[in-house]
C-alpha cells in the first residue's frame, strides 16, 4: 500500500509539472484552459482511486463535474475582470464612488454564484455517493487542493531558483 501511494505521489507531481511547464499554448486563456483540464483530469483519476468509484458512479459524476468546473472557471474569469476594472477605478485621482459600489456588488454576486455552484455539486454527490464515499470525498477534496497548493509553491520556488542561477556561470 505504501509503495502504491508513493508511486501515485510521484506520478502526480510529474503530471502537475507537465501541466504547468509543458509546451506553451498560444495565449494565456489557452494556457489557463489547458492547466484547468489537466488538473481536472488528475483530480478525476485520484478521486476514482480514493473513493473507489463504480463505473456507474463515474458515468454520473464526471460529466457533471466537468460542467460545474467550466461554470466555475467562467465565474472566476469574470471575477478577475471585475477586479481589474476595480483597479482601474481606484487608480483614478477621483475614484467614482457609484462605480466602486457597483463593482463591489457584482463581485459579491459572483462569489455567491460560486458558492451556489459548489453547493449544487455537493448536493449532487450526496445523492450519488455512499456515506463512506461522501466522507472520503470531504477528506479527499481538502487534501487534493492542499497538494495542488504545495506543488505550485514548489514549482514557483524552483522557477525562482532557476532565475537566480541564470545570472551565474560555473
Amino acid at each position: 500500500m505504501m509503495k502504491k501511494n508513493h508511486f501515485f505521489a510521484v506520478l502526480s507531481v510529474m503530471f502537475l509539472v507537465l501541466c504547468l511547464f509543458g509546451a506553451p499554448p498560444d495565449s494565456a486563456a489557452q494556457k489557463e484552459n489547458e492547466v484547468r483540464k489537466n488538473v481536472q483530469t488528475l483530480m478525476i483519476l485520484r478521486m476514482t482511486q480514493v473513493l473507489d468509484l463504480t463505473e456507474e458512479q463515474a458515468v454520473k459524476i464526471f460529466p457533471r463535474m466537468n460542467r460545474i468546473e467550466k461554470e466555475k472557471s467562467a465565474i472566476h474569469r469574470e471575477i478577475r475582470r471585475q477586479i481589474m476594472e476595480m483597479r482601474i477605478i481606484l487608480d483614478r485621482e477621483q475614484p467614482d464612488e457609484q462605480k466602486m459600489i457597483e463593482k463591489i456588488q457584482e463581485i459579491k454576486r459572483l462569489r455567491q454564484e460560486l458558492r451556489t455552484v459548489d453547493e449544487e455539486f455537493e448536493t449532487f454527490l450526496d445523492t450519488t455517493l455512499t456515506l463512506e464515499q461522501r466522507a472520503r470525498y470531504v477528506v479527499f477534496s481538502q487534501e487534493f487542493f492542499k497538494f495542488l497548493r504545495d506543488q505550485l509553491d514548489k514549482a514557483r520556488n524552483y522557477q525562482d531558483r532557476l532565475k537566480r542561477n541564470r545570472g551565474f556561470s560555473p
